[in-house]
């Protein structure tokens, strides 16, 4: 498969070049996946998708598919994308006509979408709404309205930013039907933002974390065999030492603290032998079936601690 999307030295700077939102991100995503980006709020996912969509300006490069489109115009060609779920569609008309005006923009006949269209209203579960006005439908059918629009277009990349984003279980229930089963991404760059880990570990084929404006990828299958789970009481407020290293600590309830530990960056004797000079008594000791999530807390204090 052909590198649909590579970046080189991907830079962005804000507030007079003080805040950097993107530090020389270098990627190249392949098709036919569907990739995740997770971080917290300000990381940079938001910037990146921007990026390479030609809303914002920017240092370095990206290609689709072997082309350098630094602001060309025709680079919409290459992809569509969902920013701010369904504030991207027009509230006053309905589903149907929504997806018919989305097309017409990017230059296709609604005789050349009409099937796709009708298959993707049914496939995500809006067929009895199709003729609503999109101002009379839930959040959901909303968010699954502003995707046909994208899907539609048949490009071979989509930017999704947050597409959970609101949504109650049955319509992220159905989101992940669609994604699992639907031929309209077969072959397609699908690369989501989202806080939603459970979501997209269930649709993606890759993760990356994004903090300070960098990115690392997140393998769950190099990684799952080192992931520990730990809860410790404190007697006292020792519990500092603990939070200067490449763990995860949260407290769960009023002196508990759970910590969440790869043993590939940080060796279990050193974390039990703090945890006893700190006079902290471990309650509980699990060895985790890893997932995204835990992989994401750890990742997430390791990179944190390496960029300080």
């Amino acid at each position: 498969m052909s590198i649909l999307l590579e970046t080189k030295s991907l830079s962005k700077y804000y507030k007079n070049n003080t805040f950097c939102a993107l530090d020389n991100v270098s990627l190249k995503l392949e098709g036919n996946q569907v990739v995740g980006l997770i971080g917290s709020n300000g990381s940079g996912k938001t910037t990146f998708v921007k990026a390479c969509t030609n809303l914002i300006s920017y240092d370095g490069s990206i290609s689709y598919n072997g082309n350098i489109i630094n602001n060309q115009k025709d680079a919409h060609k290459y992809y569509s994308a969902v920013l701010e779920g369904n504030r991207n569609i027009y509230w006053k008309l309905t589903v149907m006509e929504n997806i018919r005006f989305f097309a017409q923009i990017r230059g296709l006949s609604w005789s050349s979408v009409r099937y796709n269209a009708q298959s993707l209203v049914k496939d995500l579960f809006l067929e009895e709404k199709k003729d609503a006005l999109v101002e009379t439908l839930s959040r959901g059918m909303q968010q699954k309205t502003a995707l046909i629009c994208s899907l539609i277009s048949n490009t071979p990349i989509i930017f999704l930013d947050e597409p959970t984003l609101g949504l109650d279980v049955e319509s992220t229930e159905q989101l992940k039907y669609f994604f699992s089963k639907s031929d309209f991404i077969e072959n397609k760059l699908i690369i989501i933002t989202s806080h939603h880990l459970k979501f997209l570990e269930s649709v993606t084929n890759r993760n990356f974390l994004m903090k300070k404006g960098r990115i690392n990828e997140l393998d769950i299958g190099k990684q799952s065999s080192n992931i520990f789970e730990i809860f410790i009481y404190c007697k006292s407020d020792n519990i500092e030492q603990l939070r200067t290293m490449p763990i995860h600590v949260t407290e769960e309830k009023i002196d508990t603290y759970k910590l969440i530990c790869d043993i590939s960056l940080i060796p279990l004797s050193v974390i039990l032998k703090e945890i006893e000079v700190n006079n902290l008594e471990i309650i509980n000791f699990n060895k985790l079936s890893h997932n995204l999530e835990t992989l994401y807390l750890n990742s997430y204090e390791s990179y944190k601690s390496n960029s300080n």
